[in-house]
């Protein structure tokens, strides 16, 4: 006999096949186990631990989780024992999984996260993401004030959003690469070299 869908936020049916069949199919029952999961209490860390480990639909999780809890970005980069690996790919969908009006709650650690990997983070370097998917990422990172090292290591679709989001160190380096991407007006780009000549000079 089915249980009501309700029951699936009972930590006791905490289920990794479970929740990969209502993840791969789509089904409307998983929003019971998501929410229930992403309020992170005791229970519902141990299932992710174990969920992030040997679950197949991680990727389709995140993304729900980032819908359903601030909290997920903060928890993914610091509060779950991943390798390094995983731990890469899962920030990186959460990047990719952030809306409109999203507001993840962020700290130091998260900062410092991003700011040290993300030259190695899919989702700046090699998913092809939407200028709307873009956006959404480089407004994230002017809120955390994280600006980037190094634009040439962006991918050519996550570039440009930076770029107009003025979220790069001041190097000739990188104006280069932000008048690549033709992006910045004569007048921008004539202050930034201002800027620039300036500090190196000045």
């Amino acid at each position: 006999r089915e249980r009501k869908a309700h029951s699936l936020g009972d930590p006791a049916l905490f289920n990794i096949a479970i929740l990969d069949h209502l993840l791969a199919t789509n089904s409307p029952r998983a929003e019971a186990m998501v929410s229930a999961v992403a309020r992170l209490e005791p229970d519902a860390r141990r299932f992710l631990q174990s969920y992030f480990e040997a679950g197949s639909q991680s990727r389709k999780l995140v993304a729900r989780l980032m819908l359903a809890s601030r909290r997920t970005l903060a928890y993914l980069v610091s509060e779950v024992d991943l390798d390094d690996e995983k731990r890469l790919q899962l920030v990186s969908d959460c990047l990719e999984s952030l809306h409109d009006g999203a507001r993840p709650r962020t700290d130091d650690v998260c900062k410092q996260y991003l700011s040290a990997n993300y030259a190695q983070l899919p989702a700046l370097t090699k998913t092809v993401l939407s200028a709307a998917a873009a956006r959404r990422v480089a407004e994230l990172f002017k809120t955390m004030g994280i600006s980037v090292p190094d634009l040439s290591l962006l991918s050519d679709s996550a570039r440009p959003a930076f770029v107009r989001q003025g979220l790069y160190d001041l190097t000739f380096d990188n104006l280069s690469s932000a008048l690549g991407d033709g992006d910045l007006s004569l007048e921008v780009i004539r202050e930034n070299f201002q800027k620039l000549y300036r500090k190196s000079f000045g």
